[in-house]
C-alpha cells in the first residue's frame, strides 16, 4: 500500500473500494481513463490550502489487478504533471489521519 491510496474494507461481491488522493485537475482519474481501467468515483473532499482532494472510488474485483498496476504509476505521473510534492503531502495527510 502506498501513502497516496488505501484499500477500504467494505464487504461487496462485485467491488473493491479505495481512498485515493487526487488533484483539483483530476489527474488520477485521467490516468485510469487513459489506461482503460474503469473506476467509479464518488464525490471528493477538497483539502483546504492545497491542490489536492481525497476521493472514495471502487473498481470491479475482476479489475483490481489492473487498478493496482495503474495506481503504482500515479506518483511518477504527478511529478511529471507538475506536482513534485505529491508523495510528501500524502505522507503528511496520512499521518494527520492517524492522529488521535
Amino acid at each position: 500500500m502506498g501513502v497516496y491510496y488505501k484499500k477500504i474494507n467494505k464487504s461487496s461481491i462485485w467491488f473493491s473500494y479505495y481512498c485515493v488522493v487526487d488533484t483539483e485537475d483530476n489527474l488520477a482519474r485521467n490516468l485510469f481513463s487513459a489506461e482503460d481501467v474503469r473506476v467509479l468515483w464518488d464525490n471528493g473532499y477538497l483539502l483546504r490550502g492545497s491542490p489536492y482532494s481525497v476521493h472514495m472510488c471502487r473498481c470491479l474485483k475482476s479489475d483490481e489487478g489492473k487498478f493496482l498496476k495503474v495506481i503504482k504509476k500515479l506518483p511518477a505521473h504527478m511529478d511529471v504533471m507538475g506536482y513534485p510534492y505529491y508523495l510528501k503531502y500524502c505522507s503528511k495527510f496520512r499521518d494527520f489521519m492517524q492522529e488521535e
